[in-house]
């Protein structure tokens, strides 16, 4: 690698003592950017993937499940994960023995709580359109505006969804 001395061996040993000037270009191996990386990079890469994959599989599977079944996939997706987020712990207990509520556990929404999210997802896919297609859920005048209408159809499959999902974390 040929990188410029000033940003990247500055920032590794303070800016100082590197017996380089500023703006001078050197070949440096890829050992000596690794512990930059692992400082600044893949913190963020991973926070913002990894850290979050039970949400992005509760979510992406229930939209085209629900999407090729022809229902309503955006309204079954945040029913989905509404329901997963019931089912996730409010609470947490820190290494002083603290409890902080009112939380969503970083934990189970990462890679732990994948099979979880899978699930969820296929329990609300399945029970959504079926509850669509035989016309289970609140019905609407013609009047009513049809984003408005789907909202109250949803009311429905959303109660058994969340009763459901409390009902489970209760044991």
């Amino acid at each position: 690698y040929v990188v410029d001395v000033g940003a990247v061996v500055g920032v590794a040993d303070g800016g100082e003592g590197s017996g380089q000037h500023e703006g001078s270009q050197r070949h440096v191996q890829g050992d000596e950017l690794r512990p930059q990386l692992a400082k600044h990079g893949r913190g963020a890469v991973a926070g913002g993937t990894f850290s979050v994959l039970a949400l992005i599989v509760v979510l992406s599977i229930t939209y085209k499940f629900v999407e090729n079944e022809g229902c309503d996939a955006m309204m079954a997706a945040i029913l989905a994960l509404s329901t997963f987020l019931i089912l996730m712990p409010p609470t947490i207990v820190t290494k002083g023995g603290e409890t902080v509520a009112d939380i969503i556990p970083k934990a189970w929404v990462g890679s732990n709580g994948v099979i979880t999210a899978i699930l969820v997802a296929f329990f609300v896919s399945y029970v959504f359109c079926y509850c669509e297609k035989n016309h289970i859920g609140i019905k609407m005048p013609d009047a009513v505006p049809q984003g408005v209408a789907k909202a109250f159809t949803a009311l429905v499959p959303g109660m058994i969804f969340f009763t459901c999902a409390s009902a489970f974390y209760g044991l």
